[in-house]
């Protein structure tokens, strides 16, 4: 998957300015990835380490290989966690399990990754390709409409109040009503 940064380029040195203008660059990036319409999957097979790691929380669903491990090594190199790791780790494992993966740099490997919640699926290594694959293949003939609604709702959800959350509910019902899917799908 990715081992992250290059820590040789970050031998030289930045200035603060140099850091803040390295790093912001990401940002828009970052926010087209995760504003994207359709669900991003991460197959990761091997390591998914600090850039790495941070990427992989940026998608939808988390499939990992058995050998695959995971890991926050910020901490080691005198950094914090970027590529909006801060934002999505948190909500994803909780506070003080975030709090932990950063502060220890530990690997973490697929099964725990699985049992706190970052993995969605642990698959055999030789069939992490062919089950993402399957996945997003049945994923993508499915209703595309409510599925994108969805996404964008559940993204904001946090965000929201739970009256807000029930007006953009039946907003996007009222509009998958009126698709193709709904209707193929009620007829069958």
């Amino acid at each position: 998957f990715s081992a992250g940064g290059d820590l040789s380029a970050m031998k030289k040195g930045f200035t603060a300015v140099e850091g803040r203008e390295y790093i912001s660059r990401s940002i828009p990036w970052i926010l087209k990835f995760v504003q994207m319409e359709k669900p991003v999957i991460a197959a990761i097979n091997g390591m998914a380490v600090g850039s790495g790691f941070s990427i992989a929380l940026l998608c939808d669903f988390i499939f990992m290989a058995e050998k695959a491990k995971i890991g926050l090594p910020f901490a080691q190199v005198g950094l914090v966690p970027d590529i909006a790791s801060m934002y999505f780790l948190p909500r994803l494992i909780g506070l003080p399990r975030a709090k932990e993966l950063y502060v220890t740099a530990r690997l973490v490997g697929a099964e725990e990754a699985l049992q706190i919640g970052i993995a969605n699926r642990v698959l055999p290594d030789d069939k992490l390709m062919e089950e993402t694959r399957k996945f997003a293949e049945k994923m993508a003939s499915g209703p595309r409409v409510a599925i994108k609604l969805a996404k964008r709702i559940m993204n904001n959800s946090s965000n929201l109040t739970l009256e807000e959350l029930m007006e953009y509910e039946a907003y996007a019902q009222s509009v998958c009503f009126q698709t193709e899917d709904h209707r193929e799908a009620v007829n069958s």
